[in-house]
């Protein structure tokens, strides 16, 4: 591992950390902001005469992504002297000589559960904005008889009027609070990243997206969702359909199941490696149906829509990603397809968090990966009219009846699984 020696504002966010109440780390990605907080932390860890600490994130598994586990991780920033280990009473923890640190998710209602009773020195929250408030409230309380009582967090920026703010970091600054010390952090601040990795980042958020996470801004989300959404992204005549049709290496489909006030959604996206850009995908064809006359129609559908694929385009349709909340029409599709002896998978969708899968298209838009056929009319719709909720503290897509996120869930369902071989 290499880390390049730390700038004016990493060295002197890591010295005040040591003896604050409260060190917070906020801005955008790729900042240094972790891996300057994680030095902080273990220098603290390892300084204190407490034994025992606890470690946050939004879960347990993005905590171990995030802070553990990786080049810049705790593991690797202590020298192969921190190792992991498993206790029946509390779980996972990190062991440092004689040193715990315990590690926790938080970001539900009851996530504070396991954490109470432990007597803590310090504790360090990782992606705080997405924890739940009892969490918070848990862990600040577990340190009040420590020695050295710190705690550090670390956050990318939410919309200006975020609990957390409201509550604790703008709060704590109005009302000037002794041992408490904020930083924001840019990708300027990451001595590590070249101006062409600066460049290549950059690509891969727009919108409010490149604002919060690029510039590090607190911004509200206001309006239309896709803004990357360009003609560039419609693929409209005959000439440009056939040469994408050629690319396309495998099909894959994502079903969105109606209701009495939705309808029922089947698309078909095209997936291929590009020399240039890398992995792209395509929209090139839908099913709507928001009558939803019977189960059997539902399904039956299904089958005419994949066999018209495998008519029209020559190379596999390899999976259906269905609306996972529908176990029981999973289990019916699955049985028609051994009954019918085809070889496509049918699974239900994983469903990431809409931020999360909003966040990505938008990306694959502006990156130019993700086109759409002009004869998909109500995909093409439902992401040109796609709007942010008002009034919203978090990113919240409007979903009340009046655009048509049916459209939107179908497509998300296959392409959330390929997140990793677009962004890499």
């Amino acid at each position: 591992m290499n880390i390049l020696p730390y700038g004016a504002k990493a060295q002197d966010s890591i010295i005040d950390a040591q003896s604050n109440y409260l060190t917070v780390w906020e801005g955008a990605v790729r900042s240094m902001k972790t891996v300057t907080s994680l030095t902080a932390w273990l220098i603290y860890v390892m300084q204190s005469d407490d034994n025992l600490f606890i470690m946050t994130g939004a879960t347990q598994g993005s905590l171990h992504r995030n802070c553990i586990a990786g080049d810049f991780g705790l593991l690797e920033l202590s020298g192969g002297a921190a190792q992991e280990r498993t206790d029946k009473t509390n779980g996972k923890y990190i062991q440092i000589g004689r040193k715990q640190i315990y590690l926790f998710g938080g970001d539900n209602v009851s996530s504070h559960k396991p954490i109470h009773g432990i007597t803590a020195g310090g504790w360090y929250a990782d992606e705080v904005d997405k924890q739940h408030k009892n969490t918070i409230e848990e862990c600040f309380g577990r340190s009040i008889v420590s020695s050295n009582r710190v705690n550090m967090w670390t956050m990318n920026p939410e919309p200006p009027n975020h609990w957390i703010y409201t509550e604790y970091i703008d709060k704590y600054l109005e009302d000037n609070l002794l041992g408490y010390s904020w930083h924001h952090f840019t990708l300027d601040d990451n001595p590590a990243l070249s101006e062409e990795r600066k460049a290549e980042l950059k690509t891969q958020y727009s919108g409010i997206f490149y604002k919060r996470y690029i510039l590090g801004l607190r911004v509200r989300a206001e309006g239309i969702i896709y803004g990357c959404l360009t003609d560039e992204n419609v693929i409209s005549t005959p000439e440009a359909k056939a040469e994408t049709r050629n690319k396309i290496q495998y099909i894959e489909i994502g079903g969105d199941i109606g209701g009495n006030e939705s309808a029922t959604v089947y698309n078909a996206v095209g997936y291929w490696h590009d020399s240039k850009l890398g992995f792209c995908a395509a929209i090139i064809k839908e099913f709507y149906d928001n009558k939803n006359l019977s189960t059997e129609s539902v399904i039956a559908n299904l089958f005419n829509f994949i066999e018209a694929l495998k008519t029209e385009y020559k190379v596999p349709v390899t999976t259906a990603y269905i609306d996972s909340a529908e176990a029981l029409l999973i289990k019916s599709m699955k049985h028609r397809k051994e009954k019918a002896k085809l070889s496509i998978n049918i699974k239900g969708s994983r469903k990431e968090p809409i931020i999360d899968r909003i966040r990505l298209v938008d990306a694959l838009f502006s990156m130019g990966k993700l086109s759409i056929f002009d004869n998909c009319p109500e995909v093409l719709n439902a992401f040109q009219s796609a709007v942010w909720k008002p009034d919203s503290t978090k990113e919240e897509r409007l979903d009340n009846g009046s655009s048509n996120i049916d459209s939107l869930d179908a497509t998300e369902y296959t392409l959330e699984r390929h997140i990793k071989e677009f962004i890499r």
